[in-house]
């Protein structure tokens, strides 16, 4: 008979363990995008030839990728293992052109750098 409400009360135990384990190990999940900034060249400036794109981000999870768009078309992903952390780009058309920058991170939030304009000349 003891033997009857022993397993009764292991079994009622195991069951609510495996009710509460959810909420008792849950992780917080990463909803913060990563911070992303050109810091080269500035905003308005006038460039020609190949341009070393350069930018700094943050974010604690891990980057996953960075993207470069120009004009609103992307033109240039890059790892974040990647030997040189910056992006190289070249155009024929001048005038002024819109890049961006945005980083994924490991969680999947993604970060979008502020719009910069740079003039290009012939």
């Amino acid at each position: 008979m003891m033997t009857k409400t022993v397993l009764k009360r292991g079994l009622m135990l195991a069951c609510l363990t495996l009710l509460l384990a959810p909420a008792m190990f849950a992780q917080t999940r990463d909803t913060t995008p990563p911070e992303i900034w050109f810091t080269s060249p500035a905003d308005s400036s006038t460039v020609s030839g190949k341009t070393k794109i350069t930018f700094y981000s943050f974010d604690l999870g891990g980057i996953d990728r960075y993207e470069l768009y120009v004009d609103g078309e992307l033109k240039q992903t890059l790892l974040p293992t990647a030997r040189n952390m910056y992006f190289v780009w070249s155009t024929r058309e001048a005038g002024p052109h819109t890049l961006i920058c945005r980083a994924y991170d490991r969680a999947g939030n993604i970060g979008t750098s502020p719009q910069i304009t740079l003039y290009i000349s012939k």
